[in-house]
């Protein structure tokens, strides 16, 4: 996703990587990103980046690290993200 800031996010197998005019940046467990295999990313409104990843977590990118929490969804049920 590209955001406000004109950067673009890509989310990997392995974190995510920030693409700027300088260079490339990688994010992962050292930000706070608890499972690092991203499936979508999105920003709303405000103009935050939220990261879809592992089994029903999401991750908010907020102050250069990463808020998350764990979806509360019945224990059977199956999931896809997208975006």
């Amino acid at each position: 996703v590209e955001d406000a800031d004109k950067n673009l996010w890509i989310g990997t197998n392995g974190g995510v990587l920030k693409l700027i005019r300088d260079g490339l940046t990688t994010y992962g467990q050292k930000e706070g990103l608890p499972e690092p295999q991203i499936t979508s990313i999105h920003e709303n409104s405000n103009g935050d980046l939220i990261f879809a990843h592992g089994i029903w977590r999401v991750s908010l990118w907020r102050n250069n690290g990463f808020e998350s929490t764990v979806l509360n969804v019945p224990p059977d049920a199956r999931f896809i993200w997208s975006s």
